[in-house]
């Protein structure tokens, strides 16, 4: 750095040498500072992680943003006392920054209490006993904390070496607070949370809240502001701003408050509003995609419908897209250190991703989409597709839309909660827009490098590149030895996440993810699809376990205890064993229109004590006829015992490959097929 500056320019280089010697020290400074307040913001907390918790149902009332100065509100907040316990105090977390300064229970009586570290603590004025609810008001302003938030994560990146400067790419500000912009996460704890900042993720210690909001949000003139629901406006009665109000008519979980001067577009799908909001500087997408909105809207009418013809309808009145910068932090807390960019009805887009992505290039001339079924519109639209589905950065907004259908309604509770959240997850991402994704953000370590570069070359060396590059990575990530010693040592309901939080997330992701896929498999679409409905039914706004699991499986006419018990209790795993004449192939008598016919024959033994299920995939035809591609149902193999499974093609086949759901040979395996006489 050094010579950077002072060899060309001395005299310019020594005085800049000197700034950045300045700024470096007042980093270091801050840094240090940083880690000193976040010490005992994480003991005072660590210290009441076993005290009792409310339960809260409701916050509403009223939110006064003056960026860069001051966050004002004067909300009530209504709670229970949990099935379990009594309540003569209400415990919370909100940003230090934040101080209150009045509160009053529901008949208007002062509540005494205290307020340290991010802890509010409120004396209760007559004990909450089990199932009784109160509502608590309260006053509070200030300016935010800068680096409160996250106090249990897996990874600080405060702490963390050069070694570690992957984790950077997914931003390391927890929170926005600026004259020109603000972002203020859930993470940040900007609104009161139930119970400190410890433990989350363990589902008994700090269950999930699921709450409704009715939120009236002042903003200055000329910014607009993004909350769960649709914006609607609302009488101001402070000068030089302007009001929305945010009721989006179901529970939420986490709600972020983002707020700029945006550019906003907006349309109405099945009654949903649905608007993206960037910065003014950022509008160039928006041109290019103009042409394709009536593409976009029937793929999203499409999707919605069959969400709803399952018994899954979109909760909300808003689906909202807005654009942050790119140093705000992209992963939470806890051992799994989640993605931050899919709070409840909002999809946060990175500035460096979609809004600033170069889409124009690609589409200068219209006359190289003459060919194109839907020509340039419908070419876009698949671009765009590929574009989002390719996201491993916890961006992918097809996710966070689908995660509105389930996993932002309930959760799960004891020893399967935590496997099962993350299977039904799946479900409604895999159910709803037929897509999954993936996101770690262990995967942005030292050895990231290595990962991107085997995922890369397995791409393109199966399928041409035309597979599907998040499968590809998952199969990378999920290779490592370390995966699959504790995926076979030990079973989902027994997992302790805290003990390798990254062998944790990938077991989850192998073994869940497998999960997810023979449901929907075995049963059908539209089983599945019911089942999860009712789970949700029965469970919307509060948790369900494993009772309710087995009764949704019912309403949808299925026993789901075999299941459950070879997922989520066991260990064992089938092994698949073929013959050296595993597959063959003959030709059969012409269909009577004179169309060939070609028959395989595959032959599979499960040498395992455990059922397991597979499919088989063939291609057929040649480079010059060209090539069809197909696979079986799901077969199921009963432990111990041999399975032929025949199939029957128009072209002659040419490569078969058994494609195990999750099973000791780990990866899918091809047969050798030899030559077909045609």
């Amino acid at each position: 750095l050094l010579a950077f500056f002072v060899l060309p320019l001395i005299g310019v280089g020594l005085l800049m040498v000197a700034v950045g010697l300045t700024t470096l020290g007042g980093i270091v400074y801050l840094r240090k500072a940083s880690l000193n307040l976040t010490a005992d913001w994480k003991a005072a907390h660590e210290a009441r992680t076993n005290d009792p918790i409310p339960d809260v149902t409701a916050i509403s009332g009223v939110v006064i943003v003056e960026p860069g100065d001051s966050v004002a509100l004067d909300i009530s907040v209504a709670i229970r006392a949990r099935s379990d316990q009594s309540l003569d105090n209400a415990l919370f977390s909100l940003n230090p920054g934040i101080v209150v300064s009045t509160a009053t229970d529901e008949a208007g009586r002062e509540l005494t209490y205290t307020q340290e570290n991010g802890i509010l603590d409120f004396n209760l004025n007559e004990t909450l006993v089990p199932g009784a609810g109160t509502t608590i008001s309260l006053k509070a302003e200030g300016v935010p904390a800068e680096f409160y938030g996250y106090l249990d994560g897996a990874k600080d990146p405060m702490t963390l070496t050069n070694l570690d400067g992957q984790l950077f790419l997914l931003g390391f500000v927890p929170i926005i607070f600026d004259d020109d912009h603000v972002s203020l996460l859930p993470g940040c704890r900007w609104l009161p949370k139930s119970g400190v900042d410890m433990n989350q993720g363990a589902i008994e210690r700090s269950p999930t809240d699921f709450f409704t909001i009715d939120l009236t949000v002042a903003v200055p003139d000329g910014w607009i502001a993004a909350l769960p629901g649709k914006r609607q406006d609302a009488s101001s009665d402070w000068a030089g701003m302007t009001a929305y109000r945010f009721s989006p008519g179901a529970p939420v979980d986490q709600v972020a408050l983002i707020a700029d001067e945006y550019v906003s577009r907006s349309t109405e799908v099945n009654g949903i509003h649905v608007e993206i909001l960037l910065h003014p500087t950022h509008v160039t997408n928006l041109e290019v995609f103009s042409d394709s909105i009536s593409e976009m809207e029937e793929w999203m009418a499409e999707k919605l419908d069959d969400a709803a013809a399952m018994g899954l309808p979109y909760p909300y009145d808003a689906i909202t897209a807005v654009e942050i910068p790119t140093i705000l932090r992209g992963y939470g807390g806890g051992w799994r250190l989640g993605t931050t960019l899919a709070p409840s009805a909002t999809i946060l887009m990175k500035e460096s991703g979609f809004p600033t992505s170069r889409f124009d290039v690609k589409y200068q001339d219209p006359s190289d989409f003459e060919d194109y079924e839907g020509g340039m519109p419908a070419a876009k639209v698949e671009r765009l597709e590929r574009f989002f589905d390719n996201d491993f950065n916890g961006g992918n907004p097809f996710a966070a839309v689908a995660r509105n259908f389930f996993t932002g309604l309930t959760a799960g509770e004891g020893a399967e909660g935590l496997p099962l959240d993350f299977v039904f997850e799946e479900l409604s991402s895999r159910l709803v827009v037929g897509k999954h994704s993936y996101f770690s953000a262990y995967l942005f370590t030292p050895d990231m490098q290595d990962v991107i570069g085997q995922t890369i070359g397995s791409y393109f060396q199966s399928g041409g590149g035309q597979g599907d590059f998040v499968d590809t990575l998952i199969s990378a990530v999920t290779s490592r030895a370390s995966v699959w010693d504790k995926a076979l040592g030990v079973s989902l309901d027994q997992l302790d996440p805290w003990e390798e939080p990254r062998d944790t997330v990938d077991i989850l992701t192998l073994k869940g993810g497998a999960m997810a896929q023979s449901m929907i498999d075995d049963l059908g679409r539209d089983e599945t699809g019911a089942f999860l409905a009712a789970l949700r039914e029965q469970s919307e706004g509060g948790s369900y376990d494993r009772d309710d699991v087995l009764e949704a499986g019912l309403v949808a006419g299925t026993d789901l205890t075999p299941w459950l018990t070879t997922w989520i209790g066991q260990t064992d795993l089938p092994g698949f064993l073929v013959p050296d004449n595993a597959a063959e192939a003959y030709r059969l008598e012409d269909t009577e229109d004179g169309s060939s016919r070609y028959q395989v024959l595959v032959r599979v033994t499960n040498g395992e004590a455990v059922p397991g299920l597979l499919r088989v995939e063939y291609q057929a035809g040649d480079q010059e006829a060209g090539y069809d591609n197909g696979t079986t149902d799901p077969v199921k193999v009963p432990a111990g015992e041999s399975v032929e499974i025949g199939m029957v093609s128009s072209k002659p086949p040419s490569t078969v490959k058994v494609v195990p759901y999750l099973s000791l040979n780990r990866t899918p395996f091809t047969l050798g097929l030899g030559t077909v006489d045609s």
